[in-house]
């Protein structure tokens, strides 16, 4: 029995548990009633009341890898927020194994951290479960994350307007043969895919050919892919990658056909990082606020300690940054 159990058997949620604990905020005296009949019932007792008061200064980032520029970039800022508030880091990778996250997330528990993250995880067509035997003893926070895991918190990142309003841009400035490399099937890639799809149906009678590619080897097969593309009867005009890896492959094959760019062909991305702005022309791309999200989850970290309501799910929507590789309205 922990929080969660006793949170779900109660009927509330697990800052209203905390507050009954920590004796701190407002409860309805049947609420805090129940609660303390469903504690003594099953014995419970709260050890996770003093790992919020500080007896564990350590938090887990469950990932996949840190590869790209857009993974290394939020464990890095998630890093910095948790450390400016004393927590040290345990940085977990777990490669899309869903065998060894689970086994991370166990190790987790066992040792008492005070949180964990799960950031962006892409275990294919099936969409994951926590398994029976494994239930939350920990705060944890899911970062646009396609993970059904009961008691956990959500931090999504909605890019899809963002992306659809860059898709209407190429398409209005005559560039409406759009090709889109994607380097996984993750839920928030579908989800761009859609907007993206959208878009096109409003704007032609049918998708372009080629309109969707799946690039799952290496950043390097988005060169062959465009190569490919090029030498087709009805060659693209616009290309939207889910990386800015996949997006610079690109832009150097079409720089080597001395295809002009913006004014030919355009390029955008689903990500801006440093490689956006390293290369040229510099990639338009989204600006994944890497830094409001990392000062988001802490927030709600420490709203969860002093036993504060939050919300199970909290949206925070992309900016676009606009490079030289689009015709920008």
């Amino acid at each position: 029995m922990n929080i969660y159990d006793i949170a779900n058997k109660a009927g509330v949620s697990i800052a209203t548990v905390s507050r009954v604990l920590n004796g701190s905020g407002k409860v309805r005296p049947e609420t805090e009633e129940l609660i303390r009949k469903i504690i003594a019932e099953e014995n419970y007792l709260p050890r996770q009341s003093r790992h919020f008061a500080g007896c564990i200064r350590t938090a887990a980032i469950m990932i996949k890898d840190v590869l790209t520029p857009s993974n290394a970039h939020i464990v890095e800022s998630l890093s910095k927020e948790l450390e400016k508030k004393g927590i040290t880091v345990r940085l977990c990778l777990h490669g899309n194994d869903r065998t060894l996250f689970n086994r991370q997330l166990i190790q987790c528990q066992k040792d008492n951290l005070l949180i964990a993250y799960a950031i962006t995880c892409d275990f294919g067509a099936d969409k994951y479960t926590l398994p029976d035997t494994l239930k939350l003893t920990m705060p944890m926070v899911l970062i646009n994350s396609d993970l059904n895991i009961p008691g956990a918190y959500h931090i999504d990142l909605d890019r899809e307007s963002s992306l659809k309003k860059l898709a209407e841009s190429c398409v209005s400035s005559g560039h409406s043969r759009i090709c889109c490399l994607f380097s996984s099937m993750n839920r928030s890639n579908m989800a761009l895919i859609d907007a993206i799809t959208d878009v096109l149906k409003v704007s032609t009678a049918a998708l372009p050919p080629g309109f969707f590619h799946l690039i799952d080897k290496d950043s390097a097969d988005a060169g062959i892919y465009i190569e490919k593309l090029l030498s087709s009867e009805d060659p693209p005009n616009a290309l939207i990658a889910s990386d800015s890896l996949l997006a610079a492959h690109a832009l150097k094959i079409l720089k080597q056909k001395d295809i002009r760019i913006p004014v030919d062909f355009e390029i955008a991305c689903a990500e801006y990082s440093f490689l956006s702005e390293a290369v040229y022309p510099e990639i338009t791309g989204l600006d994944l606020l890497d830094e409001e999200v990392a000062e988001l989850s802490v927030t709600l970290l420490s709203s969860l300690m002093t036993g504060k309501e939050v919300s199970l799910r909290s949206v925070v929507k992309a900016d676009i940054i606009y490079g030289e590789s689009t015709l920008n309205p």
